[in-house]
C-alpha cells in the first residue's frame, strides 16, 4: 500500500504540472486587457500600437510559419485587410518566427498587411501567442471583443466581416 500512495503522489505531481503547463497556452479571452505595443515591421517600419479613446479598433492575426492551418488563413485575412484597412480599423499581425523566416513566409504567401516578429515572451505571453492561429477584435481601449481560433471556415469568415462591416460605417 505504501508504493501505491507513492505512485499516486508523483501521478498527481506530474498531472498538476500539465495542468500549469497547459493555462500558460490559453487563446486570447473576450474582455482580456492587451498592453499597447510599439515594434518594427518585417519592413523596419514602426507599429505603435496605443490603445485609448481615440484609437481605432484593430484585427490582431497571430500566425506561425510552421502551422498549415495558417497558410490555410492567409487568403482571407489577405482579403479583409484590402477591404477593411481604414481609419477606423488598423490591423496587427504577429509571427512567432524570427524576422528571416518570418519574412520568407510573407513573401512565399503574398502576405499584403504589416507583420510583426514577435519575440519578445513578455508581449507573447501578454497576446496569448501560444497558440496558432488566431484573429481576434481588439477595442479601440485595448480589450478583446471576439476572437476566433484556428481555421477560418466560411461561417467564421462571415462572423468577422459582418464585425469589421459594423465597425467600418
Amino acid at each position: 500500500m505504501g508504493l501505491e500512495i507513492i505512485y499516486l503522489v508523483y501521478q498527481n505531481r506530474r498531472l498538476q504540472a500539465l495542468v500549469a503547463e497547459g493555462s500558460a497556452l490559453q487563446i486570447l479571452q473576450q474582455g482580456q486587457i492587451v498592453p499597447p505595443l510599439t515594434a518594427k515591421d518585417l519592413d523596419g517600419a514602426a507599429v505603435d500600437m496605443q490603445y485609448g479613446e481615440r484609437s481605432a479598433s484593430t484585427l490582431l492575426i497571430w500566425f506561425s510559419p510552421s502551422c498549415h492551418v495558417c497558410q490555410e488563413n492567409t487568403p482571407f485575412w489577405n482579403d479583409i485587410y484590402t477591404r477593411y484597412r481604414t481609419n477606423k480599423i488598423r490591423f496587427l499581425a504577429l509571427c512567432d518566427a524570427d524576422g528571416d523566416e518570418a519574412k520568407a513566409y510573407v513573401a512565399q504567401n503574398a502576405l499584403t498587411f504589416p507583420v510583426i516578429s514577435m519575440t519578445d515572451d513578455r508581449l507573447i505571453d501578454a497576446y496569448n501567442g501560444r497558440v496558432m492561429p488566431q484573429t481576434a477584435l481588439i477595442s479601440p481601449r485595448g480589450g478583446i471583443e471576439k476572437v476566433w481560433p484556428g481555421a477560418l471556415e466560411k461561417s467564421r469568415q462571415d462572423e468577422i466581416t459582418a464585425a469589421l462591416d459594423s465597425l467600418s460605417k
